[in-house]
């Protein structure tokens, strides 16, 4: 998971940014209005330091890492400190992710003796440490080179004087406190511009602003209370713009940018003695400092070692730019004659290029010193000398046939080895200049190193080797993006290398100082050396002449741009992005915005560019970016203006990529806009722009291009007000993102705008455009019962997040089934909510928090298992990066999460880690996913089901296609033996069956059609000769049992895997043994049945054991099945023919046995847990254990008979006695009755219950088995039984107090249409299967009077997605199709009922994965009202919405009237004067339903 950091843009100095290498690490600081932004390599940010006010002047020293800064006259000094350093150079991997370095201010002060601004600052390299603090060090476990508490030397440049610092360490109370001693100060006759210490500390050099003299300081004096230095002049015939000294020493170990001067600590100078513990040849190593003795030539005199010493500490080069783009490369001596400074030699930059130089084009120039080009050289040839010839041979394209082109290429190898060895033997330096078209040169600097005066020699780097061997010149550039368009201000950090990167990695940053960004470029170490110099005697190599024809010029380029820093210098306010998540818009409490795009960066990472400047007026109101950022639309106070940000209309002098304003509308603002919103449209040249207000009033503004672009118009536009009744209060109203990045409403019903009440109910709106009106059509309305709601989100996948008043309870909703589908309570309150989306409209959400954001993707919905449908997937945290809260967050394209914090951003891409973030190695769990991200997870949790998936199979069974099933497992079957074969790799998805060979219209009510459809598909899979082996057979079977424990399918979880193994026993059985004996209910109700066994089975909890229950849906099937006999026949078997009471409840018997079955199974329950309880106590007998069975059944003699015979219990005699009465008579009625409150005041419920049987009183025993025992179905079952009546008394006592009360409130459609059954409603038992529950309230109110429904009953649980099943539409087709009666239910059905309930199932069996038997329901499915008057010819094309123009919308609500949704769908849509309905929610009338055109409606596949 990575997220990028782009900070606040950096102050307008080129003082104001330093990138340096600290002991191999890089650092780039920078300063940002008053913040010290700190990061590495990667734009991994390290740390923001908040100023006392705005700084423009820092420097970082390359030793001991600190930091100095200038805020005007007071300089601030920060040091770092390093943690979790073992886990940083554990194993040697030097991970820097691992390394925390943490920067801390350790002292500030003012310099009292100049008062002025410091313009620049510069740290000596030259460091010292005593003995004490080497072993602090070493005490921490970290290596010298980490060690910060070094003495040190600081110079600064201010207006009026250069100054030089020594900070040093002193003890004060057993701690090392830092001290400064200021030793020596010069006041100068202009503002100094730039100043740098050498890295030997032996000079300093200096320029004024717009200054052609540099004054080079040569220091004479190094004590530590002062210094002294004279001063030298280096005259420039134009002002100089850039110094740079070279780094100090070539060095035989490890590279290092500085040195460190190795003392005691009781050494008062830095000077050297004269024994070799003490001398200062210097050689790195992991950046300590070591001596080097080979160096004094075998020297052993130690005066001679200090004479050399002094001679080298004086040998400095200094690079310098002027305005008329020469580099010109000076040296510095200590000679016989004294200290000198020596011309080497310069370079003109438009050498070559005369054209650039006449159009004025800039050039600039950067230098990579002969230490880092040694090391990088050492690793490219250590690399060549490792690999074989033939390696090389491979690599260089070589055809074996052509012996001569092998033998020239051999040569050509041997030559790029002579050229590396060269540049090793000559030290070369390495100059690379270029401009802002991107045009680059390479220059070779040699003699830079020479201990005497020496002309510098430069060799040009422009030619390369081609594939076929031939040399040729080309031409140089940087890739694109690394060069800003608009160069008139660059400053050049100079090429530093990665000693922790990748292939030789070299990074330079680019300030631009007219548009305040950074730019860090890479580069890899064979980049540059691959290019060879175009002197052919250079090294001594003559060329054949074979080489001497040169092809003409191929541009090659190089570098990367890994990252670019130009972020906000105010806080952000808010966030606005386009419809398509290309472009954001981002707004402060200022005038000052800015509009950005996303770009590419190295190393697979993204960032924000800054694409335009809009200076308001006053601050902007609310904002909208229209055609993928060439335009933004504001609303100021008082305006609406459109600005124009196409980067050819944004050329300013002063202000980078300033937007010009297009046009201008005035207009009233004093009411402020809930919703202001750009409507989304497919026309190029216009665009509308809608605000909604509190009073349900719109309004709406048409902006219009000229042809060119060039010109716009902005006008007023009619649009109607919002169809709400008036008594109606808005809430919050939000325009709906179009996360699918490519909706709009020129497709019919997209929706635009939700609207939620301060009772929470919700409506979602679309909207027609036509040439003069904007109308407004209600889409779905629903109840949420949220009061007060905070955060109302909605999107164009359909999908709705509201919060509560808190702010602290998330809910999503299904717009399109109008049911909650999650629900969660957080600790702290949520601050932003926000969508996305996948390619294929799976939803991602995230959640906002202060200093967080959720992550939640969608999940396959899965009734059964009532699991959650959304889930947390990523964690985006910036607590640890910064100590500001989240502004605000949104969503642009491809998975980029952009957070603003500050005037900072925080980017999150779309990659997931899974090693670091725990939230997301939960979701991941044991899928086996191809790429980690957060697209491809969704994909994988919420995507199209694999055929071979169980629930996929289950479902199929559900909807009675057989034919289906058994060609998946076949084709499953034949891949897993190809596997084993070795002539299949992988397993695909969709097994490779072509879906539309098996369309069959009506699987269930025609066999033999399925039968056909079956060997037709096994023939396309066989090439029409399919033999038995293709054919689903017990061994078919046993092999994918077998193979599924072996073999991981991919898109399965391990319990998924599991389940489907369960799955296939299941399906052997009835598609071989019962397919032909049970009817299709009856078949369903086994799947339940052995389903539930298994899951039964896996369970460890002994209550849950106890209690658990097949569903009401296969109860539902049990008892519309024909078989009921056949299904109870295979429980009694499954139990040992010893049925008892746990396996009726187990397996609903009360709810479907008919009332004869039932009576036959109570008596052999009662017998059994009888028997049951006399073998598991001894042979101990209790017949109160089976005396509410009898009692039930009337059967008062058997149970004297057991009590009889149960011989030792307690109340044997007493219970002889009270039975042996005649219980017709009222007295023993009454006594009865007393004692069963008796045994209910003793809390014997089970007694009670049928000591109340006793005493005839069937309806306080049913209370008491229902509030006391909990058991509706014993109390189901007694009442049957002991009324042997369906329609007793006393079981729509049950029902009405118990059953359907639960039922309405969790909107149970399987329990409803078995109450109606029981009241011998057929019609409504068929009709609450897909009637909205609202409906079927009225009806149960009209069937039992005396019912009401509790006020207190909750919304979520009614709406919860968890109560919805496809499977209804299932039952629905059976008992429509099963008698008269239920067809003559069907058809008092409104058509728009039937409709709705099934384009609902197509979009529940879509978020199950299942979208293609959503397809075949879709297409298949006959309606009731056309089911017996026509045959069902209509043919249906794919699911697919074609566009319609502004001129056709007008239309629109007449095509959606043929779908039955009636006038009110379009509530006041076509005419403004329309009274909106009243605020009661009621169902609309009915109206006559046309069957609908499919290929005209939006199933959401």
């Amino acid at each position: 998971m990575a997220i990028s950091f782009l900070p606040g843009e950096p102050n307008r100095s080129s003082e104001a940014c330093k990138y340096t290498n600290w002991n191999s690490i890089q650092i780039l600081a920078y300063l940002s209005g008053n913040n010290l932004v700190i990061l590495t390599k990667n734009g991994r940010h390290l740390q923001t330091i908040y100023l006392p006010a705005d700084a423009f002047a820092l420097d970082i020293n390359p030793v001991n890492g600190k930091i100095a800064l200038a805020i005007q006259s007071t300089i601030f000094v920060y040091t770092p400190t390093i943690s979790n350093f073992y886990s940083f150079n554990f194993g040697g991997r030097r991970d820097l992710d691992e390394l925390g370095i943490n920067w801390s201010l350790e002292t500030s002060f003012q310099a009292l003796h100049d008062e002025s601004k410091i313009n620049c600052l510069s740290w000596s390299d030259s460091c010292e440490f005593g003995n004490a603090d080497e072993d602090s060090a070493n005490f921490l476990g970290l290596p010298k080179e980490f060690n910060s508490h070094t003495s040190c030397e600081l110079v600064t440049g201010s207006d009026k004087s250069l100054s030089l610092w020594r900070f040093y360490y002193k003890k004060d109370q057993e701690r090392n406190v830092l001290k400064r001693k200021l030793l020596w100060n010069m006041r100068q006759p202009n503002p100094v511009h730039k100043v740098e210490f050498s890295p030997n500390a032996s000079c300093i050099a200096s320029v004024s602003f717009c200054d052609k003299l540099v004054k080079i300081w040569h220091r004479l004096s190094y004590g530590i209370d002062s210094a002294d230095f004279e001063l030298y002049y280096v005259p420039h015939p134009s002002v100089v713009t850039s110094l740079r000294w070279k780094s100090f020493l070539k060095n035989n170990g490890d590279v290092a940018s500085g040195i460190r001067v190795v003392s005691s600590s009781n050494s008062s100078t830095l000077q050297p003695d004269a024994t070799h513990e003490n001398l200062n040849i210097l050689k790195t190593s992991n950046s300590i400092v070591k001596l080097d003795f080979n160096r004094l030539k075998g020297s052993t005199d130690n005066q001679s070692v200090v004479s050399l010493i002094s001679d080298k500490k004086q040998h400095n080069v200094l690079y310098t730019v002027a305005a008329d783009s020469t580099i010109r490369v000076f040296s510095t001596y200590k000679l016989d004659t004294g200290f000198e400074i020596c011309k080497n030699g310069e370079i003109d930059m438009y050498e070559d290029d005369q054209t650039a130089r006449k159009d004025g084009v800039p050039k600039f120039a950067t230098f990579l010193d002969n230490d880092f080009v040694d090391n990088g050289v050492s690793e490219i040839l250590a690399k060549i000398n490792g690999q074989s010839e033939q390696q090389l041979e491979e690599e260089g394209n070589i055809l074996a046939s052509n012996r001569k082109k092998v033998e020239f290429l051999r040569k050509s190898i041997r030559k790029k080895l002579q050229f590396l060895n060269g540049i090793l033997r000559d030290q070369i330096e390495l100059c690379m200049v270029f401009d802002g078209a991107s045009s680059c040169k390479l220059y070779a600097l040699t003699n830079l190193d020479s201990p005497v005066p020496t002309e510098m020699s430069v060799l040009k780097l422009n030619q390369k080797y081609d594939a076929d061997g031939n040399m040729r010149k080309c031409k140089i550039k940087l890739n694109h993006h690394c060069m800003p368009c608009d160069c008139r201000s660059l400053a050049i950090y100079h090429l530093s290398p990665d000693r922790y990167g990748k292939n030789g990695e070299i990074t330079m940053a680019i300030q631009d100082t007219f548009k305040n960004s950074i730019r860090i470029i890479g580069f890899r170490f064979s980049e540059f050396f691959s290019f060879y110099g175009d002197d052919s005697d250079y090294n001594n190599n003559t060329y054949d002449e074979e080489m001497e024809s040169f092809k003409p010029m191929k541009t090659f380029q190089i570098g990367q741009l890994q990252d670019k820093l130009t972020g906000h210098n105010k806080s952000i306010r808010r966030l606005i992005r386009s419809n398509d998540g290309s472009s954001l818009l981002s707004t402060t409490r200022f005038n000052e915005n800015f509009l950005w795009s996303v770009i590419p960066l190295g190393n697979n990472r993204t960032t924000l560019n800054k694409r335009s400047t809009i200076l308001t007026k006053t601050p902007i109101i609310d904002a909208s970016i229209w055609k993928h950022g060439e335009y933004v639309i504001c609303l100021i106070e008082g305006k609406l203006v459109c600005y124009d940000c196409r980067l050819g209309s944004q050329y300013h002098t002063s202000i980078t990529k300033l937007a010009p304003e297009l046009c201008t509308l005035d207009i009233d603002t004093s009411s402020k806009a809930m919703c202001f919103f750009l409507l989304p449209e497919l026309s190029e040249n216009s665009c509308h722009l809608l605000a909604v207000y509190k009073d349900k009033t719109c309004k709406a503004w048409q902006v219009t291009l000229g042809s060119d672009g060039n010109s716009g118009n902005i006008k007023s536009f009619d649009i109607e007000s919002l169809p709400i009744a008036e008594d109606e209060v808005i809430h919050k109203v939000s325009a709906v993102d179009p996360v699918g990045w490519n909706t709009s409403i020129d497709f019919i019903g997209r929706d635009v705008l939700s609207v939620i009440s301060k009772e929470g109910y919700v409506r979602i709106f679309y909207a027609t455009v036509t040439k003069s009106k904007i109308c407004w059509h209600t889409k779905n309305s629903f109840m949420t019962g949220i009061v007060n709601s905070t955060f109302l989100s909605g999107s164009s996948v359909n999908k709705l997040a509201i919060t509560n008043e808190k702010a602290n309870k998330l809910t999503i909703w299904d717009v399109r089934l109008g049911t909650s589908e999650y629900s969660e309570e957080f600790d702290e309150s949520i601050k932003d909510v926000d969508w996305t989306a996948t390619q294929y409209h799976q939803a991602i959400l995230s959640v906002g928090f202060n200093h967080y954001s959720l992550l939640y993707t969608q999940l396959r919905y899965d009734y059964t298992n009532q699991s959650p449908t959304f889930a947390k997937i990523k964690k985006v945290s910036i607590a640890e990066q910064t100590t500001h809260e989240i502004g605000d967050s949104i969503w642009m394209s491809d998975g980029l999460l952009v957070m603003g914090s500050g005037n900072q951003f925080y980017i999150s891409d779309k990659s997931l880690d899974p090693d670091k973030d725990e939230i997301t190695r939960r979701a991941i769990g044991t899928l086996e996913i191809v790429s980690s991200d957060i697209f491809h997870l969704c994909t994988a949790l919420n995507g199209p089901l694999p055929l071979y998936h169980p629930q996929f199979i289950i479902q199929m069974l559900f909807t009675g296609r057989f034919a289906l099933i058994e060609v998946v497992l076949v084709k499953l079957c034949h891949d897993l033996r190809e596997i084993d074969f070795g002539n299949k790799h992988a397993l695909d998805a969709s097994l490779n069956i072509i879906y539309t060979d098996i369309l069959a219209p009506d699987d269930e009510a025609n066999d033999s059609r399925q039968r056909e459809s079956y060997h037709k598909l096994l023939d396309s899979i066989s090439g029409g000769l399919h033999s038995e082996e293709d054919t689903f057979t017990t061994e078919t079977a046993d092999f994918l049992m077998e193979r599924l424990q072996k073999h991981k399918l991919p898109y399965l979880t391990g319990h998924q895997q599991i389940t489907l193994s369960y799955t296939v026993n299941i399906m052997k059985d009835i598609l071989l043994k019962y397919r032909h004996v049970l009817d299709y209910n009856a078949l369903r109700y086994y799947l339940g049945s052995r389903l539930f066994q298994i899951n039964i089975a896996k369970t460890m909890d002994p209550l849950e054991k106890t209690t658990k229950s097949i569903t009401m849906r296969d109860i539902n099937f049990a008892m519309h099945s024909d078989n009921k006999d056949l299904l109870f026949n295979l429980i009694n078997e499954q139990s040992g023919m010893k049925i008892n009471w746990l396996m009726a409840k187990r397996y609903g018997l009360p709810y479907w046995l008919n009332i004869r079955k039932l009576t036959e199974a109570m008596e052999k329950i009662a017998r059994n847990e009888f028997l049951g309880y006399e073998n598991q106590n001894g042979g101990k007998m209790d017949p109160s254990r089976c005396a509410i069975f009898y009692m039930a059944l009337k059967k008062k003699k058997i149970l004297l008979g057991l009590w009889k015979m149960a011989s030792g219990h307690p109340e044997q005699t007493k219970m002889i006695k009270f039975l042996s009465h005649d219980f017709d008579e009222k007295r023993w009625i009454r006594a009865a009755n007393k004692n069963a409150y008796v045994l209910m005041s003793k809390h014997r419920y089970m007694d009670a219950a049928y000591f109340f049987l006793l005493a005839k009183s069937i309806d306080d025993c049913v209370d008491v088995i229902i509030e006391k025992i909990h058991d509706v179905p014993l109390a189901i079952a007694v009442s049957r039984t002991y009324d042997q009546s369906d329609h007793s008394k006393s079981l729509k006592r049950i029902l009405m107090r118990e059953v359907i009360p639960k039922a309405v409130e969790t909107n149970n459609r399987w329990y409803l249409s078995w109450c109606f059954w029981a009241f011998k409603d057929r019609g409504l038992a068929i009709q609450s299967l897909i009637k909205p529950i609202e409906e079927v309230i009225v009806d149960i109110e009209r069937l039992i009077p005396e019912f009401k429904m509790s006020k207190t009953y909750d919304v979520h649980k009614i709406n919860s997605a968890n109560n919805e099943d496809p499977v209804l539409l299932v039952m629905y087709n059976s008992l429509r199709n099963r008698n008269a009666e239920y067809l003559e239910g069907a058809q008092k059905l409104k058509s728009e009922t039937e409709f709705r309930f099934v384009v609902k199932v197509a979009a529940m069996y879509e978020t199950m994965g299942c979208d293609w038997i959503g397809l075949l329901t879709t297409r298949n499915w006959k309606f009731t009202a056309q089911q017996n008057t026509h045959p069902y010819k209509s043919k249906y094309a794919s699911p697919k919405i074609k566009p319609i123009s502004s001129d056709s919308a007008k239309k629109v609500p007449n095509v959606l009237d043929q779908f039955g949704f009636g006038p009110e769908f379009n509530n006041a849509s076509n005419s403004t004067k329309a009274k909106p309905a009243s605020s009661k929610r009621v169902q609309p009338p009915p109206s006559t339903f046309a069957e609908p055109d499919m290929s005209a409606f939006d199933f959401g596949f």
